[in-house]
């Protein structure tokens, strides 16, 4: 689909000196920093720059031999282009439909539905997420066999991205043969996408792999069958120690009395557990091993585990609590065009703000400074009231 030899161009201080080759039936992803050069290789592969040496082959033939019909197989998003901001949805879609003789009208109306594409506001009005979401809708929306999509999912929240990456996967999954060139900052974004990747930096590749590959090598935390056997039973071992400590009584005897005044601990006054003496500051599970005359022998590592986790249980409990109160709050999204305005109860304080910082997320919100947790309560109720 695309073969990229040697292309050079210099910017200043910038030179470019790129080679790759994008195949028939993969998805092949462009990575690097803002600024290491993907936009330019975009740039120089549609003809929209002129390059300083090396050779550019789409569909087999050189960028500016390729007919109308040609590039009607190719679906373009270029970081930072678009229609006039003071076109409105409905116009794009009739520019569209006179544009390519491909056009799929019923699926662009239908995502544009799906990703809450207001068609009848100018696009100067839409947000940079919104903005996004129209540039990918109308690359897939003619039948392209060769989509090249320069930060397609730049301005998207989280779980907008995901949805938006899905989409790709359908195209490619109705048509085997078709290919895709796609470049992001954020790596993450591709890597259950892409099928090969280059990493550009500073105007050059530096890395080309399989995906597969790069996994292997760079982002998978590899053990023998022999260390993962021993991770197990360390499991087991904590489990079963922490589960023994927490049932094993003792009295106010003399030796417990003076091991508990040798730490500067409370007297008991009845029975006990090991488990809540452990939990003492001033105490621990090594300090109450004179006590414990049925312990295990353990390794180090092991014991340390113990002392934490139970010294530490209600703190962990509290801190997992909360972890998934943020997110099921991270998973509450407010729509793009939300106006705070029609919320009531929320403070003016907290209407401003939201305004400003346009969370895409309930958790977002509760990180902004003069957004209170009644305001958080006030907007969840809102959200639910209006939902579907």
């Amino acid at each position: 689909m695309l073969e990229i030899k040697g292309v050079k161009k210099s910017y200043g201080e910038f030179q470019l000196d790129c080679s790759l080759n994008v195949e028939k039936g993969r998805i092949t992803g462009l990575v690097g920093e803002n600024g290491a050069g993907k936009s330019t290789v975009f740039k120089a592969v549609l003809g929209l720059i002129s390059y300083d040496g090396g050779e550019i082959k789409i569909l087999g033939k050189k960028p500016q031999e390729l007919n109308e019909k040609e590039k009607e197989q190719m679906g373009v998003v270029l970081a930072e282009a678009g229609f006039s901001g003071y076109l409105k949805g409905k116009d794009v879609e009739a520019v569209l439909a006179k544009l390519y003789p491909k056009f799929e009208e019923d699926k662009f109306l239908q995502m544009c539905e799906r990703y809450q594409i207001p068609l009848d506001k100018f696009l100067k009005e839409y947000s940079t997420g919104m903005k996004a979401k129209l540039n990918l809708i109308i690359a897939l929306t003619h039948q392209a066999d060769f989509l090249m999509l320069d930060e397609p999912t730049a301005g998207l929240d989280v779980g907008a991205r995901e949805g938006m990456l899905d989409i790709l996967r359908t195209y490619m999954e109705e048509e085997p043969e078709r290919s895709i060139l796609i470049s992001s900052h954020i790596s993450s974004d591709l890597e259950h996408l892409c099928d090969d990747i280059y990493v550009i930096h500073k105007g050059k590749i530096v890395l080309h792999e399989e995906m597969d590959r790069i996994l292997e090598k760079y982002a998978m935390l590899k053990v023998s069958e022999e260390q993962y056997q021993d991770i197990l039973e360390k499991e087991r071992l904590i489990k079963e120690e922490i589960e023994r400590v927490e049932h094993v009584n003792v009295g106010a005897s003399k030796p417990v009395q003076e091991l508990l005044e040798q730490y500067g601990s409370t007297p008991l006054t009845s029975g006990s557990t090991l488990g809540e003496l452990i939990r003492r500051p001033e105490l621990n599970y090594e300090a109450l091993a004179p006590i414990d005359k049925n312990r295990p022998e353990l390794r180090y590592d092991i014991r340390e585990q113990v002392n934490i986790n139970i010294k530490y249980d209600g703190y962990i409990t509290r801190q997992l609590k909360q972890v998934e109160q943020f997110k099921k709050l991270e998973s509450k999204k407010i729509p793009e065009d939300m106006d705070y305005d029609q919320v009531k109860s929320l403070r003016i304080e907290a209407v401003q703000k939201l305004k400003l910082y346009r969370p895409v997320s309930i958790g977002q919100a509760s990180r902004i400074a003069g957004v209170s947790p009644a305001d958080v309560s006030v907007l969840l109720v809102y959200l639910e009231s209006h939902r579907g």
